[in-house]
This record gives structure tokens, C-alpha cells and sequence, in this order.
């Protein structure tokens, strides 16, 4: 007799899972923010709507992927113009080249 065969390989390791935060980050705001945090100090809030903004003569007149759908704005015109008004992702990490677009 033969001396037995050597076990096979193991297999590649798999990837990482997407972490479902991650897979979140592509929000359409048609059913909320996500998982996007208004995290405004100064009390500015990011307000989801449709439709154009409540000032005249600002912000779009509708959303930007079928024009009657949802969007986030935050009110700039005085007094809160030159205010911090922010808006925050949960931290990701990029396994490979990716582009941001807003």
C-alpha cells in the first residue's frame, strides 16, 4: 500500500461581510435619512422634504433622481447663514477605490 494522499487545500478565506451600515451609505431619502445623524451643534436641523424649500429663491424645486421624490436641506438663509450645519455617515472603511457623490 501507497502512503495516503495529502488532504486537499482549504479553501480561500471568504470576504467580509458588508456591514449593513455600509450598504446603507446609498440612501435615496424616499424613506428616511439612513443612516445619516444630523449632528449640528449650534441646533440647525437637516430636514427631510419634497418639493422646493420653504425660503424663496433657494434649494432645488425637487429631488435630483425623479424630480417629485424626497431630499435633506438644511435652512441657510439668515439668521443661519455662516452656522455649522452637518450631517454624518457611521466610520467605513473603503476595501477598494470608490467615489462619494452627493
Amino acid at each position: 500500500l501507497g502512503a495516503p494522499s495529502p488532504p486537499p487545500p482549504p479553501p480561500p478565506p471568504a470576504p467580509p461581510p458588508l456591514l449593513p451600515d455600509m450598504v446603507q451609505l446609498s440612501c435615496d431619502f424616499e424613506v428616511g435619512t439612513c443612516v445619516w445623524v444630523d449632528t449640528a451643534p449650534d441646533g440647525y436641523p437637516w430636514t427631510l422634504t419634497s418639493g422646493g424649500t420653504p425660503s424663496s429663491d433657494t434649494g432645488p424645486s425637487g429631488d435630483h433622481t425623479t424630480g417629485s421624490g424626497s431630499y435633506l436641506f438644511t435652512e441657510a438663509s439668515s439668521p443661519r447663514f455662516n452656522k455649522l450645519h452637518r450631517l454624518e455617515s457611521p466610520l467605513f472603511s473603503l476595501q477598494q477605490d470608490a467615489t462619494l457623490s452627493f
